[in-house]
C-alpha cells in the first residue's frame, strides 16, 4: 500500500485506507526499514480487513530440521507460514467408483489395457489464509500443492537460461490421444513466435529416449501417455523416474493415469514443479485438462494456477494436482500476471464481467482492468465488476488472451468471442 500511495502514487483504489489508520505513506517510504516494521505492525489492521483481498500464499509446513533451510526460499515470497495439520480424507468424499467403468482401465479391445495405477492415501489439509496454498509435509494433501525442499533448491538450477529460446517438448506414448497432441503441439506453436518458444513433437517413445528427454535440458515436458507401478508407459516397456541419473525437465505434465509417484520423484531428481494425477482418469477429460493446462502455461500462469483452473473444467478435477513449487511460472504473458474472467449473460444485451487478478508469487502488486475508464490501480487479489453491453464485450474479447468462464464452462476468449458472435 506504501509503495503504491508514496511520491510515486499510482491512484490506488484502496489508498484512502491508509489515512484512516494513521500511515503517512510519503514519511515511510525513504524511512529505514526497521522504522517502516514497527509503523506497519502498529495499524490497527482489524479495522480495515475486510476491504482487503486474501494473504496471496499459505505455506503449511511440518516443523522438522530438514525444512529449516527451505524457509528462506519461502519467505522471501513472504507467506502465511503455519504448522501443517490435516484430517484424514474419506473415500465417500473423494471419488464415486461408478466411474470406473469409463476410466482410461476400460481401453476397448483395440488397445492395450493399461495394468495397476499406482496408489495415493489422501488427506484434507487444514488450510490457512490465502488464495493459493502449499504444503510441505508428509501426506497427500487436495487443495494444495505438495512441495519438497528439492524444488526450491533446484529453482536455482534454471536461472542461467534467462534470454534463451523456453524448450517444450509434448509427448504422444498413447495412440489414442492423438487429438490431445496435435492441439497442444498446435497452442505451444502458436505462442512460439511471440513467446520464444522452441517447440518438439516426439511420439512412441522408448525407454532409454524417454529417460533422454527428462535428462536434457528442457522448460516443459509434456507427457501424454500411461503410466502404471513400474513407471511411464513406452514402446518397449516402462520408465521410472527414480532411474533417471537427474531430471533436468524445468517443469512437466504428466497427463497420464496415477502419474503423482512419478511427478514427485521428477522434483527430487531436479525438476521445480509438475503437474500429475491421482487416480485413473478418463481419456476425454484427460485432453480437456491437458490442451487448456498448455494454453495457461504459455500464457503466463503459475503451475498451480494453470492445472487450478483447467481442472475445474471436468467432473474428476480433484484427480490433477501440483507437486513441487506450485507458485512457478514459466513465460510471462503480455499482462504479466495472468486474468480470471467470469462472464455472466443478464439478458437485454447486458453482460456482468468479473475480473480478477491474482500472481501467487508476487509480494504485493497492483492492477488496472482493460473495461475501467479510470487510472485507478486495484490490488492483485481484488475482483473488479463490470457490466457492458455486447459490443463491449466482442471488442474485450478480440484483445483478451486468456480463459473465461461462461455459461459454466471455460472458453478461451477468442472462441467465445466467435460464440457470442453467433448467439
Amino acid at each position: 500500500m506504501v509503495r503504491e500511495s508514496g511520491p510515486y502514487a499510482s491512484d490506488l483504489g484502496l489508498a484512502s485506507v491508509l489515512e484512516e489508520v494513521g500511515v503517512d505513506a510519503d514519511a515511510l517510504y525513504a524511512a529505514p526499514p526497521a522504522e517502516r516494521f514497527d509503523a506497519y505492525r502498529a495499524v490497527p489492521f482489524e479495522r480495515v480487513a475486510d476491504r482487503f483481498p486474501d494473504w496471496h500464499l499459505s505455506m503449511s509446513i511440518a516443523p522438522r530440521y530438514e525444512h529449516v533451510p527451505t524457509l528462506s526460499h519461502l519467505l522471501a515470497n513472504v507467506p502465511h507460514v503455519r504448522i501443517a495439520e490435516s484430517a484424514s480424507l474419506a473415500e465417500t468424499e473423494w471419488l464415486d467408483n461408478s466411474l470406473d467403468d469409463f476410466y482410461r482401465a476400460d481401453a476397448g479391445p483395440a488397445r492395450a489395457a493399461p495394468g495397476d495405477v499406482a496408489s495415493v492415501e489422501l488427506v484434507q489439509p487444514e488450510l490457512g489464509p490465502g488464495r493459493t496454498h502449499g504444503w510441505l509435509a508428509d501426506g497427500v494433501p487436495i487443495d494444495a500443492f505438495k512441495t519438497l525442499p528439492e524444488a526450491y533448491e533446484n529453482r536455482t538450477r534454471y536461472l542461467d537460461a534467462a534470454g534463451e529460446p523456453t524448450s517444450v517438448v509434448a509427448i504422444l506414448n498413447d495412440g489414442e490421444m492423438r487429438d490431445e497432441h496435435a492441439e497442444v503441439a498446435a497452442l505451444y506453436r502458436r505462442r512460439a513466435e511471440a513467446l520464444d518458444l522452441g517447440v518438439s513433437l516426439r511420439e512412441n517413445l522408448a525407454v532409454d529416449e524417454l529417460a533422454t528427454v527428462f535428462e536434457s535440458r528442457h522448460d516443459l515436458v509434456h507427457y501424454i501417455g500411461h503410466c502404471e507401478r513400474e513407471g511411464l508407459r513406452c514402446a518397449d516397456g516402462y520408465l521410472s523416474a527414480s532411474s533417471l541419473a537427474e531430471s533436468n525437465a524445468q517443469t512437466f505434465f504428466l497427463n497420464a493415469c496415477g502419474s503423482y509417484h512419478e511427478g514427485i520423484e521428477l522434483v527430487r531428481k531436479g525438476s521445480v514443479a509438475g503437474g500429475v494425477t491421482f487416480n485413473e482418469v478418463l481419456d476425454s477429460q484427460a485432453a480437456t485438462v491437458g490442451t487448456m493446462f498448455a494454453r495457461l502455461m504459455v500464457n503466463g500462469f503459475s503451475i498451480e494456477r494453470a492445472l487450478d483452473k483447467s481442472r475445474r473444467r471436468i467432473m474428476t478435477g480433484k484427480d490433477y494436482a501440483v507437486v513441487g513449487d506450485g507458485t512457478h511460472v514459466l513465460t510471462q504473458s503480455e499482462d504479466f500476471v495472468g486474468a480470471d474472467i467470469q462472464v455472466d449473460n443478464l439478458g437485454d444485451d447486458r453482460y456482468r464481467v468479473r475480473y480478477f487478478m491474482d500472481a501467487p508469487w508476487i509480494t504485493g502488486g497492483a492492477f488496472r482492468s482493460y473495461l475501467q475508464e479510470t487510472n485507478e490501480t486495484h490490488l492483485l487479489g481484488e475482483t473488479l465488476e463490470f457490466t457492458i453491453d455486447r459490443a463491449r464485450l466482442l471488442e474485450y474479447m478480440a484483445v483478451a488472451d486468456t480463459a473465461v468462464l461462461y455459461d459454466g464452462d471455460l472458453h478461451w476468449s477468442d472462441t467465445l468471442e466467435e460464440k457470442l458472435g453467433r448467439e
